[in-house]
């Protein structure tokens, strides 16, 4: 059987808040590199609880991790993945220049426990101030600016005089006063290279 995850406190010594109810894994982790979010759910009883996980974490990793670091005793435990739409997009892999293409998201992982002791979530603060909610607003929203137009910077985009020229030649073609003509087609640039290429021979 392969021995779970036991996260270890600061001190090793240190007593359990309750009495442990599951066999302790052989293997200790005493920096955790990975992230647990306990969920608000408002259709759940007080003695379930819903968390996101990482994909590799299994039942037994929870179950210490939350025996180990908060005395939760989770007595059962149920998981699911759910596979996140195809969408159009980039994966984490290619660069900023390849072209999008038709790609799935890393799924997400949830699981359910089941409690020796209700939990009741505390109400919704209203008052954000200690947390200075609004200065972080307002650096995500500059950086959502700068990122937006160092992108704009980064495509090519051709003068203002250059502008203003093609939208009198487009108004101009609009109203009839002048009519078109292919002027540099590909055909025409196709035979222009093949008789630079005969005359070269020559």
């Amino acid at each position: 059987m392969k021995p779970s995850l036991s996260l270890l406190t600061n001190n090793i010594n240190a007593k359990p808040i309750v009495a442990p109810h599951f066999r302790f894994g052989r293997k200790p982790i005493y920096l955790p590199n990975f992230d647990v979010t306990l969920l608000r759910t408002k259709h759940l009883p007080v003695t379930q609880a819903k968390f996101q996980v990482p994909l590799f974490f299994s039942k037994l990793d929870l179950r210490d991790y939350l025996y180990n670091c908060y005395g939760v005793r989770a007595i059962n435990i149920r998981s699911y993945v759910k596979y996140r739409r195809v969408q159009l997009g980039r994966s984490d892999r290619s660069s900023r220049h390849e072209r999008a293409t038709w790609i799935r998201p890393r799924p997400h992982k949830f699981m359910f426990i089941d409690m020796d002791r209700p939990f009741v979530w505390p109400d919704e603060p209203t008052d954000f101030e200690p947390w200075d909610k609004e200065q972080f607003e307002l650096t995500n929203e500059y950086q959502q600016k700068t990122a937006g137009r160092r992108n704009s910077e980064q495509e090519p985009r051709g003068s203002d005089e250059e502008r203003k020229t093609l939208a009198e030649q487009a108004r101009d073609l609009l109203e009839g006063r002048q009519k078109w003509k292919p002027t540099d087609s590909a055909p025409a640039q196709a035979s222009r290279k093949t008789e630079a290429r005969r005359q070269r021979r020559v």
